[in-house]
């Protein structure tokens, strides 16, 4: 069972969503309502690495860096949201 904790659109295109499962935190960026790069990460990790990792997944398929960091500040300005330092259920 998973629930989605954060839907936010990045800019015209992309778009942020993400959720929590039995096993971690998904991330997915979806480009024109496709899914373009989705990863996950399991509870106990750092917020900063999961945003670090998700942005070079981004930047290494899309080469845009505006996109990366934009995605990578919404995912540490909602670092309350998905539990504070490390991702906790």
């Amino acid at each position: 069972m998973s629930s989605i904790v954060l839907n936010q659109n990045i800019d015209s295109r992309h778009h942020l969503r993400i959720f929590k499962s039995d096993i971690g935190v998904h991330f997915e960026l979806l480009r024109d309502g496709k899914l373009a790069i989705g990863t996950y990460f399991l509870y106990g990790e750092k917020i900063h690495k999961a945003a670090c990792c998700l942005g070079g997944a981004i930047y290494g398929l899309l080469h845009d860096d505006e996109l990366t960091e934009d995605v990578m500040r919404v995912i540490e300005d909602n670092e309350a949201l998905l539990g504070g330092y490390e991702l906790k259920r």
